[in-house]
């Protein structure tokens, strides 16, 4: 199973306490794939420490052979292919940009097997 969803599950887990809404951007390539995903949470989380979560995880795709840039916004760019909601009772949403077909279908799969809902064409 592919590490991006755990990553991204993981941060959305680990930004507890921004504003109503933050969002985490990610772009760049992941094993030499275009990649653009965000993970979006609706809590309360100071913004200079929700930014340092966020940026953190960069370290985590440069070592799945990653050039990703994360960088914080309000909210999540709409429309995304899809997005995964609620997975491992986190309060946040996972939104898809630049997946392929099968790729969507391992992250709705991941999706399921972690107890979030799928939103198709977020």
């Amino acid at each position: 199973m592919p590490l991006l969803p755990l990553i991204l599950l993981a941060l959305a887990l680990l930004a507890p306490a921004a504003q109503a809404k933050s969002a985490c951007v990610f772009e760049g390539t992941l094993q030499g794939k275009p990649i653009k995903d965000c993970s979006e949470i609706d809590l309360p989380v100071p913004v200079a420490e929700y930014r340092l979560q966020c940026e953190k995880h960069v370290d985590a795709f440069k070592r799945l052979g990653g050039e990703i840039r994360a960088y914080v916004a309000p909210a999540c760019p709409k429309p995304a292919l899809a997005g995964c909601k609620g997975a491992m009772g986190t309060p946040g949403t996972v939104y898809y940009y630049l997946a392929s077909p099968s790729e969507l279908a391992n992250k709705q799969a991941a999706c399921a097997k972690y107890g979030g809902s799928w939103l198709s064409g977020s």
